[in-house]
């Protein structure tokens, strides 16, 4: 929340004193500078390990990325919609209850949310992740959906504030997100394809954990 009160407050105090028009500009965009930032660099410093803490962390810095989004793009139209952002769409692993908070009201997101649903046996992914367990949020096909949900929400609800130029990848099922954000696939056909890829997962693993895959370094020459 104070992510939001600070620009505000500045943009009063410059209403109220009179401020040349880029010093305004400038001192309302460092004030919207996102101190979500910095609980991340502190939380990696001391080894966060909790949850809770974790998650609100995320959710802070998330809500801190929206909020100088928009205020770039509010004081300088012209040149935000000119820059080049880069996208990385996480792959599943961080559900937890608070993870729609930004965009479950949001009518851009309101068709994925119903999309979704369907694909989760009618239940609203909303109601999910504050009612049910870790250990269902986390079985593949549900956190896939889930996860790829959340990315495709924000994506639906910012993209008419972001630049035109995106570079957009993507780790794991967020590959299949990173398709969705670029506009490669519809947004709905994505979450189709993330559930179906779960489904071949689960399949192909037949209940056993899944090996995992690493590359080996190239032999250097001489």
């Amino acid at each position: 929340m104070a992510n939001v009160i600070r620009p505000l407050l500045v943009v009063a105090i410059v209403h109220v004193i009179p401020v040349p028009s880029e010093i305004a500009k400038v001192s309302i965009l460092l004030s919207a500078v996102p101190s979500g930032f910095f609980g991340i660099l502190f939380g990696v410093n001391y080894r966060l390990a909790s949850v809770e803490a974790g998650s609100m962390v995320i959710a802070s810095t998330v809500f801190s990325m929206a909020t100088l989004a928009i205020t770039i793009a509010m004081l300088y139209p012209s040149e935000a919609r000119a820059m080049t952002i880069a996208i990385l769409c996480s792959g599943q692993g961080p559900q937890h209850p608070h993870m729609f908070a930004l965009t479950a009201d949001a009518p851009e997101a309101g068709e994925l949310f119903a999309h979704a649903a369907t694909l989760l046996g009618g239940r609203e992914p909303r109601e999910m992740v504050q009612s049910d367990s870790d250990a269902v949020l986390h079985q593949d096909r549900i956190g896939q959906i889930l996860c790829t949900l959340q990315v495709l929400a924000a994506a639906a609800t910012l993209r008419n504030t972001w630049p035109r130029r995106l570079i957009v990848s993507g780790y794991s099922v967020g590959e299949v997100a990173a398709w969705g954000v670029a506009g490669l696939v519809q947004a709905t056909v994505t979450l189709d394809l993330v559930a179906r890829r779960a489904e071949i997962m689960d399949a192909a693993s037949n209940g056993r954990r899944r090996p995992a895959v690493r590359s080996r370094p190239l032999p250097q020459p001489g």
